[in-house]
């Protein structure tokens, strides 16, 4: 940091310029705008009506109802001004001068209250809502005239309280701060558009040493039970306090009051309860609690002095002596400060604080390590909901930070956009960001922010530029939310895995973040985030080793081409810190990285797309830490893509499959690492010309076997007709494909996605057309009929996890953003092979796509004299060893023990009929028999 200052103070003597560029970290800008009026935003707040989701923001001094329905497309609904409101205007005499904004619903209606700053103004205006959004467009009121269907109501000034500087609502009750000393309370449970007053507070103080301007700037209020209310105000000079009321029919009584004094100053940031002469430079602007009230945070609203002590001379705006340190003694900065409440009044009260120096882009958690010789910077407003506090940070923009712990607050986002040329002369208005003491230029950047109630991880903001609505992915990843429908996407990427103790461990992406989530006996355990924070990070895949081992591999856009990462967990999910760029500048295109582990050959293997072909990295480094544990190989040299790979299972293979230009390829990688030379082009095994995409690929666990399927469809009209799923196996990944294919025929098909679970059965998803979710099941040679899975209708990139006797599934789901990554809510499991009704075994010969064979047995069975069948399960004789398999593959060299073994059955008594239950269907059949050593008897030789 002391660079970076010397840097800043090499600048201000050469009288030069910094541009400072956006900066974001953990959020996105769904949308900033004004809606083509002049001021921007004071204060935000949200509301859900007619089960619609509002914005309210104090655009242009007046009142704008937003319809963030859309968050990326926020409609303003209405606007609400003073009569003779020019929205080109400058001038301020004629708007509504409004401050802050919150709601009160009763009986169905919907009441805006609004502050006014203004001595010539009421002093809270009332605002049907309902009614504003049922009339739409720009409505002009007259504060003093008569009320409309959108103005209803309002409330006068008092001499206590002449304007509004903030307002809060809290039990049916509204809590007014003027500026004041004063606070005074309004009851609206009976009538909400003309509330009454039930009393006042006056904040007083108990220590008035050099402490002038006592007065409530920021208030929160919170009830307590019908009677009793618990009120946290920022008093300015008057430091914090907490006072504890009960609110009786005509009057407000205090039961009790904590004050807490503090310096604000950065020359003593951890000073309080001091009883120092120079102990005078305290300004309380809000306070807002935990929400179980064991904490309390404070913020400061200060900008940078003019030369101390000539505070305010016209002439002298040099914060800076000679040698470079800041001229005022007390070098003022904004904090943010953390207060155990039990302790409040205290000098061990204070635990914890943050503050963001100007041209920092991440904040300080220490206030211990403040350096007074940092640039002031200026700390606004705040609101706490769950374990985050979202914070209006001025020039520094939008802050979010964690506070599981209180004591210690973690920064966990931030979206700063001030892209005004950054001034290093202090004669320049834009002086650091800001003109000293001249408003509005120190006010420039986000004024208020608002967490919406209804919709994890968006956030509305207001400021210089307009209103904002942000995307915060952290919280948007605690609830499986993201922005985009892609999350779960791209075809042939494992999204989730299963490991040897059963969790279930997902991988998605949120608008250029990567998280990963476990699953663990039915919950969800806190997300995670991997990537690097650059919001271009997306389509990861991830893959389960041994001993507790997590690997994700991802894709990070540089700004002209794709890098590759790589990051990995050895405690089972719990911590990333292994994760490091892992190949850079691979392609200029999507590389969509794929990863697996080989549990025999102890093998990660990572592929992906080039500019000049397939590549891949390997290693039997258990936990690698760096590129440099890899062997890197080129599979392919043409312009490939879509990626799949899989382990074998109980072999040293790994299984591999892509699309080259209108086909699908399969190879395999050897137990030391290497690639067979020559690919296998599996369309080839289906007839006719066509286009293939998708590919996906899966082992078998329990015996080596390969399962493919991709997406086929014809193109010879230049528009694609009737995609179809087509799947293929092998029993084994080295050995010789046989011509053998199946197809799932329902419906027009996309993305699958497919498992080879251990117990044999071979499980499929797609998405249709209609973004329909399908799931079907292979048990032998037959699919089962298509199932609709998912929710809501609208599912996107499907993936099922491999590697065990159960599977689970994850896809995006959702109709607008933020859509939901959605977990399957039943697990798939195994069938006991002799449990179904149907064998499914087969016989299959193919000399080539147009000459093919294949005898499918269903079903062998007994009938019963009674009308019953008696089911027949059997083995083949001579196979004594495949008695311990569910299952048997038929072939024509194992064919006639087949036939062995149904002669030696023992017919049962009050049997009828021995029944075979089979299907015969080919191509070109008489060729394929001419001249085959083992004929099939298609009678069973019985």
């Amino acid at each position: 940091m002391k660079k970076l200052f010397l840097l800043i103070i090499a600048f201000l003597l050469s009288g030069s310029f910094i541009v400072f560029s956006q900066v974001k970290y953990n959020t996105y800008l769904y949308n900033k705008s004004k809606f083509n009026r002049y001021f921007g935003v004071e204060d935000v707040w949200g509301v859900k009506i007619n089960n619609t989701n509002y914005a309210l923001a104090t655009l242009d001094r007046g009142l704008s109802i937003i319809n963030t329905s859309s968050p990326s497309n926020p409609i303003e609904v209405a606007h609400i001004n003073k009569i003779n409101y020019n929205p080109s205007d400058p001038s301020l005499d004629f708007r509504l001068e409004t401050p802050d904004v919150e709601t009160f619903e009763k009986n169905g209606t919907v009441y805006a209250y609004l502050a006014t700053n203004s001595v010539t103004m009421p002093l809270v205006l009332i605002i049907n809502l309902n009614a504003a959004i049922s009339t739409g467009g720009t409505i002009l009121i007259d504060p003093s005239g008569s009320f409309t269907s959108v103005y209803v109501g309002k409330i006068a000034p008092t001499t206590e309280s002449p304007k509004s500087h903030t307002l809060t609502i809290a039990g049916g009750y509204l809590y007014v701060a003027a500026l004041t000393p004063n606070i005074s309370v309004w009851n609206l449970n009976n009538t909400p558009a003309s509330p009454t007053l039930v009393g006042n507070v006056n904040v007083t103080t108990t220590n008035n040493q050099n402490r002038n301007g006592i007065a409530v700037h920021e208030l929160y209020a919170k009830s307590l039970s019908a009677t009793t209310s618990k009120l946290y105000a920022a008093c300015s000079n008057a430091g914090m306090q907490v006072i504890d009321i009960t609110i009786n029919t005509n009057s407000v009584t205090v039961n009790n009051r904590v004050e807490q004094l503090y310096d604000s100053d950065r020359a003593s940031p951890t000073t309080v309860q001091s009883t120092d002469t120079k102990f005078d430079y305290i300004f309380t602007h809000s306070a807002w609690p935990t929400d179980d009230g064991q904490y309390i945070f404070t913020t400061d609203e200060l900008a940078a002095e003019r030369d101390y002590p000539n505070l305010y001379s016209p002439n002298d705006i040099n914060l800076y002596a000679n040698n470079g340190v800041l001229r005022s003694p007390r070098r003022i900065g904004a904090f943010l400060r953390t207060w155990k409440t039990s302790l409040l009044g205290t000098s061990s009260s204070l635990k914890g604080g943050y503050y963001v120096p100007e041209l920092n882009t991440t904040g300080i958690t220490n206030l211990s390590q403040i350096d007074t010789n940092w640039i002031p910077n200026t700390i606004h407003q705040m609101f706490v909901r769950g374990k985050y506090i979202y914070v209006s940070h001025y020039t520094q923009g939008f802050r979010v930070m964690n506070i599981s712990s209180p004591e210690s607050p973690i920064e966990e986002g931030y979206y700063d956009d001030f892209t005004q040329s950054l001034s290093i002369d202090p004669a320049n208005s834009l002086f650091f960001r800001k003109s000293v003491y001249s408003w509005p230029n120190w006010a420039l950047g986000i004024y208020g922010v608002y967490p919406d109630a209804d919709r994890s991880g968006i956030v509305y903001a207001g400021g210089t530029d307009g209103f904002y609505t942000f995307g915060f992915l952290p919280q948007l990843a605690e609830n499986n939310q993201t922005i985009g429908s892609s999350s779960t996407a791209k075809e042939g990427q494992r999204k989730i895995v299963q490991d040897a103790s059963g969790n279930y461990h997902i991988v998605f992406y949120s608008y250029g973040e990567i998280f990963y989530r476990k699953y663990v006996s039915g919950t969800w355990q806190s997300p995670i985030k991997i990537s690097y924070d650059n919001d271009n990070n997306n389509y990861p895949s991830i893959a389960v080793g041994s001993a507790n081992q997590i690997m994700i591999t991802w894709q990070r856009s540089n700004g002209t081409n794709y890098d590759v990462y790589f990051s990995m967990s050895t405690d089972g999910g719990s911590t990333w810190n292994n994760k490091y760029l892992l190949a850079s500048s691979v392609s200029s295109s999507n590389p969509v990285p794929v990863i697996t582990y080989n549990t025999s050959s102890l093998r990660k293997t990572i592929c992906y797309v080039t500019n000049s072909g397939l590549y891949s990295k390997h290693t039997t480094t258990s936990a690698p830490t760096s590129a440099a544990n890899w062997t890197t190989t080129q599979i392919t040299t043409s312009s490939d893509e879509s990626p799949s790979i899989a382990s074998s299972g109980n072999s040293g293979y790994n299984l591999f499959s892509y699309r080259s230009s209108t086909s699908i390829y399969y190879r395999y990688q050897n137990s030391d690492g290497t690639w067979t030379s020559t690919p296998l082009n599996l369309s080839n095994l289906v007839p006719g010309a066509s286009v293939n995409y998708w590919p996906t690929i899966s082992g078998v666990p329990a015996d080596g076997g390969v399962h493919l399927a991709w997406i086929r469809y014809d193109n010879s009209s230049g528009t694609p007709v009737s995609p179809r799923t087509f799947y293929t196996k092998n029993t084994s990944a080295n050995g010789s494909w046989p011509y053998q294919y199946w197809q799932v025929t329902s419906g027009d098909q996309y993305a699958p996605t497919i498992t080879a679970l251990a117990t044999n059965k071979i499980d499929l998803f797609y998405t249709t057309g209609g973004y329909q979710l399908m799931y079907t099941r292979n048990s032998g040679t037959t699919w089962s009929a298509p199932v609709s899975k998912g929710t809501g209708g609208y599912c996107y990139n499907p993936s099922v996890s491999t590697g065990s006797a159960t599977a689970k599934y994850v896809y995006t789901s959702g109709t607008a953003s933020p859509y939901t990554v959605t977990l399957s809510s039943e697990t798939l499991s195994k069938e006991s092979e002799f449990n179904p009704d149907v064998y499914s075994r087969s016989i299959a010969i193919m000399n080539n796509p147009e000459e093919y064979l294949e005898v499918v047995l269903n079903k062998i069975h007994f009938k019963m004299k009674d009308g019953s069948e008696q089911r027949v399960d059997f083995f083949p004789a001579d196979l004594e060893e495949l008695k311990t398999k569910e299952k048997f593959d038929l072939t024509p060299s194992n064919a006639w023990d087949l036939m062995k073994g149904i002669k030696d059955l023992t017919i049962p008594v009050g049997a009828d009929e021995l029944v075979f239950d089979y299907t015969v269907r080919g191509e070109n059949i008489d060729k394929v028999i001419e001249g085959n050593p083992n004929k099939i008897d298609l009678s069973f030789g019985c």
